[in-house]
Order: structure tokens, then C-alpha cells, then sequence
């Protein structure tokens, strides 16, 4: 009986100890919004559609960036539809202008550009569809 009751006693100091440090930690709460963390807004471009064998290029529009050798750019692509799997993405450039031949087969695919601040470890990205159509007809 003793035993139980120094056990109850010292869960119920902790319970408390770890009631008032909870309350004390004032800076723990404070919200930043990502717009005043990653003020970066991408523009630029939109949907596509490319033919097997063109070459895409597009050069985004950043606007509000301040210094833009500090920041990481990735371009992938994805497929759009998948079957009940995890998509698997592509990386096309780790440039900010893209210039990519493309080779993928017909389809409907997920063309996304991020910039990442590796300090912050937080990104932006803009993601558009871009669709794959063949240069040849069935016939």
C-alpha cells in the first residue's frame, strides 16, 4: 500500500511538472504565414501539350525573390492517372529555365517547379498538366 501510494504521488508531480512547462513556453506558439516566410510566387506558364521528340522550354516568371542563388529550383513530372500505386517522378532540372526533350509516351502528366530555401527547409512549387501527344496518326 505504500508502494502505490509514493507511485501515485510522483505521477502526479510529473503530471504537474509537465502541466507548467507547457504553460511557461510562451515562444513555442507563434504563426508565421509561409506568404511571410516564402514570399516567392511562380508565374509564367500554364497547361501544355508537347510532341514526342520536341524539345520544351519554359523560363518561369519569380517574382518577389530576394537573393536567387540562395534558393534550390526542381522541375519533375509525374503521371497523372496512376493505378492504385504511388506515382514515380522524374526529375527533368535542377535549372530554373527547363529545357527538356521529351520522351515520355502518350499521356497526361504532372509537370510541377519548385524552389525550396534549404535554410528554412520550406518550398514553393506550381504544378500544371502537360500532355504527351504523338507526331504519327494511326492510319
Amino acid at each position: 500500500m505504500k508502494l502505490k501510494n509514493i507511485l501515485i504521488g510522483l505521477g502526479l508531480l510529473m503530471l504537474f511538472q509537465g502541466t507548467q512547462s507547457c504553460i511557461d513556453d510562451r515562444g513555442n506558439y507563434s504563426y508565421i504565414s509561409k506568404e511571410e516566410l516564402l514570399p516567392v510566387t511562380i508565374s509564367g506558364f500554364e497547361d501544355t501539350t508537347v510532341v514526342i521528340r520536341s524539345t520544351l522550354n519554359i523560363t518561369p516568371v519569380l517574382e518577389n525573390m530576394d537573393d536567387e542563388a540562395r534558393y534550390i529550383h526542381l522541375w519533375y513530372a509525374a503521371p497523372s492517372v496512376t493505378a492504385g500505386f504511388a506515382p514515380q517522378r522524374d526529375t527533368l532540372s535542377l535549372e530554373k529555365d527547363l529545357s527538356f526533350e521529351v520522351t515520355y509516351e502518350s499521356g497526361t502528366y504532372n509537370l510541377v517547379y519548385e524552389v525550396r530555401d534549404p535554410k528554412l527547409d520550406i518550398y514553393v512549387r506550381k504544378q500544371v498538366l502537360m500532355t504527351v501527344q504523338s507526331d504519327v496518326s494511326t492510319g
